[in-house]
């Protein structure tokens, strides 16, 4: 048994060592470089569709924007395609593996998809790289070391640019890991603006917990400013806990902006659920300011229950 156990060891050992020595490595003088990978998602991306739309065209690797289809089906690989300047990636690519791509001068490599991101996020702190790029390449990696890397690309060493993008890309993977880590980052940071770029991305998980956490955020976190963007997104969601967060905002938040955010949040939600609660805070909120809010954001919709409010208001006065 602990001949077996030793023998465990020794190759979990050689194998760490391995993966830690691997790298993608360029070759000298190279100008552009390209390699596969798998691709998380079912969208295909492109740099230039056919004109009917239906699969994609020669790329013009000189040019800056991309673009998804969800009516195009991903072959499930993502083409990468770096133009070097010395050793740091001065542009990226993205293409569905289906692409064609051609450059004279056009290296192949073969690196394995933890390659690839490890080498993306060390380009990631290279001055004059492409770095909003790299981002979202990592992420788009088919890859359970994709979202760790960004976790880690979140963290305070990095610039708060890199952070907010990282963030955001957290949120995109939609996993209950990732809207554990927001959870986690919104609760315990101490920079106001990153929290609430970590409020939005849990907003866009679709992991689980992320309503519960953006409703308890709404109600308690210390930051008022984290309170309003937890309601601003909450409005987004349209769902009845979404609704009913919102007026319990409007009620008993101590902060004048945080209720004044509710009322807007409030108005932003789908006509059967928004007007109701609006006429019912125009009639019965004991805040003057609340109501006027609420007036103001009820006279938008143009709903007739709205005109019929405002009619028996006027004729009272």
């Amino acid at each position: 048994m602990k001949t077996t156990r030793l023998t465990l060891l020794l190759a979990a050992t050689f194998a760490l060592a391995l993966s830690a020595s691997a790298r993608l490595t360029i070759p000298a003088g190279a100008a552009w470089v390209a390699w596969k990978v798998p691709m998380s998602g079912h969208a295909s991306i492109c740099c230039n569709y056919d004109r009917g739309g239906r699969g994609c065209c020669d790329c013009d690797l000189e040019s800056h924007g991309f673009s998804t289809r969800d009516d195009v089906a991903s072959s499930g690989t993502m083409t990468v395609v770096a133009k070097m300047n010395g050793a740091t990636v001065e542009r990226l690519r993205l293409v569905d593996g289906d692409c064609p791509v051609q450059r004279a001068g056009l290296q192949w490599l073969s690196p394995t998809p933890e390659e690839s991101i490890d080498f993306l996020a060390e380009q990631v702190e290279r001055d004059g790289s492409d770095r909003s790029s790299m981002l979202a390449a990592i992420a788009m990696h088919d890859s359970p070391a994709a979202e760790p890397r960004l976790e880690a690309l979140s963290g305070a060493k990095y610039t708060n640019r890199i952070r907010e993008d990282a963030l955001f890309w957290i949120g995109q993977q939609g996993g209950d890991r990732g809207a554990r880590f927001l959870t986690d980052f919104i609760r315990d940071g101490d920079n106001g603006s990153l929290q609430k770029r970590a409020v939005f991305s849990l907003s866009e998980s679709k992991g689980v917990g992320a309503t519960e956490a953006l409703i308890d955020f709404a109600r308690h976190h210390p930051r008022s400013d984290v309170r309003r963007e937890s309601l601003f997104w909450l409005g987004q969601k349209a769902g009845a806990k979404a609704a009913a967060e919102l007026r319990r905002a409007v009620d008993e938040d101590p902060d004048d902006s945080v209720r004044e955010q509710a009322v807007f949040a409030i108005s932003q939600l789908p006509a059967d659920r928004s007007v109701p609660l609006l006429i019912d805070l125009v009639k019965k909120n004991k805040s003057r300011k609340v109501r006027e809010r609420a007036m103001f954001w009820l006279a938008q919709t143009n709903d007739p229950r709205a005109l019929s409010l405002i009619e028996q208001i006027l004729v009272a006065k």
